[in-house]
């Protein structure tokens, strides 16, 4: 019996650590399903939305659609997916213009809108209504 208890009890650790181990580990990142969902489709002659799948397929999943309106001073995004979708987008917009993205603006706090924000830097200006600025700084601090 006592064989069986500490064999059992090893396996349960064993199980633990490895389910702490892989929380530790940076996501994989966007999946090639999901990269080639995400398009960039024109709207209108300086108009442009980032698309990507639906909620239905989560692999491909890449947060709510982000507008890019391409101004002369440079390219303004609304909104910037999931953590990790920063270079997609960026690669879609360079396929319009090879303008520099100056201003980010989020309609929410939401990671499906606001995570791939710190990939655009902080010498880009970012616009957002004053409660979603803090719940964005609430986000931050947890």
């Amino acid at each position: 019996m006592m064989k069986r208890e500490l064999v059992l009890g090893t396996l349960i650790v064993l199980g633990g650590l490895s389910l702490v181990v892989s929380g530790l580990q940076a996501p994989a990142g966007p999946s090639a399903a999901a990269r080639s969902a995400t398009k960039i489709e024109k709207v209108k002659d300086n108009l442009y939305i980032v698309t990507g799948s639906g909620v239905a397929d989560t692999s491909a999943f890449s947060g709510g659609n982000t507008a890019v309106l391409i101004t002369d001073a440079g390219v303004v995004i609304v909104d910037t997916k999931l953590p990790g979708w920063g270079q997609i987008v960026l690669d879609r917009i360079k396929t319009v213009t090879n303008k520099p993205v100056t201003t980010i603006i989020n309609t929410h706090t939401h990671s499906d809108h606001t995570g791939s924000n710190e990939f655009f830097g902080t010498t880009v200006d970012s616009i957002v209504q004053e409660n979603t600025k803090a719940n964005m700084a609430k986000m931050d601090e947890g």
